[in-house]
């Protein structure tokens, strides 16, 4: 046996073993979740041999959905697929804002968001972004209850989280390389998303708040606008008044001067009279 037969047997063997686990997490995969759709009354779709399956439907009040994702490399070569779960929620929110971790930052960066915040929890990775349109509400909405819920997922091995709010909707997405393919971990990610759904919702006395917080930039970029239009009226009055004093100065020193050139020539056996009070000195200016 020559050594480049035995290479192409291990291989070829090595592959057969790649396809035949693949198989194996794929049909328990399936199993498990078409298990866990029967439990909690979701629509399941099967799919093809070689694909991934797919459930959705409602859990309590929340909307849930479970499929595969895919994200290109950073290289642009190829593509990942991860196990997808989203969530959406109920909430129109005052103003746009979203927070990622991991493979989903570069998603968020597409938006081009205004402005980024570091929230000063201790909880909080300077590796995860927060971006928004308005960083007085987006500081507001990102309590302490919240950023630990979504820490406590971005902290879940091989996952990448991703909550947007755009004008008509917010959703909260879960991308994990993990295929769920056991009950026990499939029911713990549904569990921490729907819980994670019920804390980051915004109740109406707090929309409130978060209202007032996204007027509350709008008004102060208002007011520095109308600041800086009225520094430049004054300093165009400003200019003005001092071409006005100039030309003023500019005259008097034209009119001296004529003064200073003028000269008036006597008449003779004329006696000069004497100028009324009432009645002005004409000077003659060259012009």
């Amino acid at each position: 046996m020559s050594i480049w037969l035995a290479l192409w047997i291990l291989i070829s063997l090595a592959l057969l073993g790649f396809l035949a686990w693949s198989l194996y997490v794929l049909h328990q995969q399936k199993t498990v979740w078409k298990k866990f759709a029967a439990e909690n009354k979701l629509r399941y779709k099967k799919n093809e041999t070689m694909q991934s399956p797919e459930m959705e439907g409602t859990i309590g009040k929340y909307k849930i959905s479970f499929f595969t994702s895919e994200h290109q490399t950073p290289d642009a070569r190829a593509y990942r697929k991860l196990t997808a779960i989203e969530v959406p929620l109920e909430n129109i929110m005052p103003s746009e804002f979203g927070v990622a971790s991991g493979g989903m930052i570069p998603v968020l960066k597409t938006l081009n968001f205004r402005t980024e915040v570091q929230p000063k929890s201790e909880l909080w990775s300077k590796a995860n972004m927060a971006v928004g349109e308005n960083s007085h509400a987006l500081k507001a909405y990102l309590t302490e209850e919240r950023i630990a819920i979504l820490t406590k997922m971005m902290r879940i091995k091989n996952t990448w989280v991703i909550l947007i709010c755009r004008k008509d909707r917010m959703l909260l997405r879960l991308d994990t390389a993990n295929p769920l393919s056991s009950t026990a971990h499939l029911d713990k990610i549904s569990k921490i998303m729907l819980q994670a759904a019920k804390i980051l919702e915004v109740s109406g006395q707090e929309m409130n708040i978060l209202k007032a917080e996204a007027s509350r930039e709008v008004v102060t970029k208002n007011t520095i606008v109308i600041e800086e239009s009225k520094a430049k009226d004054d300093d165009v009055a400003l200019a003005f008044e001092l071409e006005e004093d100039e030309n003023e100065i500019e005259l008097s020193t034209e009119e001296l001067e004529d003064i200073e050139e003028t000269t008036v020539e006597p008449v003779e056996a004329v006696t000069p009279k004497k100028p009324n009070s009432s009645e002005k000195p004409q000077n003659k200016t060259k012009k």
